[in-house]
């Protein structure tokens, strides 16, 4: 009985602890989406791909064209073709979190994630 106590508790935990990391990929998101300048906007991209790199998550990226075409952009390049927005969908452990129209100030910055 005590061995199953402890397995509820250690399954629970892990569930709070994936509610919360969505919770807050959903944040960040959200403050990057809604950035107001350049400066900040990079400084959000920042935090993201931090947490990102916390929770040992991993993306992909796609552009999405003003003619709704989906563009994969750890393949395509951003000067063959006009970005409308951004989604990405994020991956850790069994979780994923699908973060959608992103529209940067400055289309350059979308490269700040492939950052090493």
């Amino acid at each position: 009985m005590r061995i199953t106590n402890i397995l509820l508790i250690a399954f629970f935990s892990l569930s709070l602890l994936s509610c919360n990391s969505k919770k807050q990929l959903e944040n960040k998101w959200d403050k990057l989406t809604k950035a107001d300048s350049e400066q900040v906007e990079i400084k959000r991209i920042e935090e993201l791909s931090d947490f990102i790199s916390k929770i040992n998550g991993h993306f992909k990226m796609n552009g999405i064209t003003q003619s709704k075409d989906t563009l994969n952009l750890l393949t395509q390049t951003k000067d063959s073709v006009k970005i409308d927005h951004i989604n990405l969908i994020i991956y850790w452990k069994e979780n994923s979190f699908h973060a959608k129209n992103w529209k940067p100030i400055n289309q350059n910055n979308i490269y700040l994630f492939f950052r090493e």
